[in-house]
């Protein structure tokens, strides 16, 4: 498959994920996936020499798009919390990276900074 068909369908992955808040892998949308998605596209931009308006996107996009599969990952994490699902310390640190890549609030995943600090307290995160 060409660099081009690659990127386009690395594309088409986060933008069918960021808008539906999920994907096929790993349950959801989660940190490692759009991270990899994100990173193949622009590699096989780069590697196949189409700028990315020519792949039918742009910076701008990305940037949305890197924002949005940010904030549907830590609402699976918030989600997985809540639960008291195993793996809960990856979970709540997943959870703070996807808040900081995404560059948004507690609040804006529907959770507040008291909350947080009780998953460490609760699940005895230092």
């Amino acid at each position: 498959m060409s660099a081009y068909l690659r990127a386009r369908r690395h594309l088409a992955a986060l933008r069918k994920g960021a808008l539906n808040g999920t994907a096929k892998k790993s349950g959801g949308i989660l940190k490692g996936y759009w991270l990899y998605l994100m990173s193949e596209l622009q590699w096989d931009a780069e590697k196949s020499n189409y700028s990315l308006e020519e792949l039918g996107t742009s910076k701008a996009e990305l940037e949305a798009l890197r924002a949005r599969c940010a904030k549907a990952a830590a609402k699976r994490y918030l989600s997985l919390l809540r639960k008291g699902a195993p793996g809960a310390r990856w979970s709540y640190y997943s959870l703070r990276t996807e808040m900081e890549l995404g560059g948004f609030s507690a609040e804006a995943i529907g959770t507040s900074e008291a909350e947080l600090r009780g998953f460490r307290a609760r699940y005895y995160i230092g």
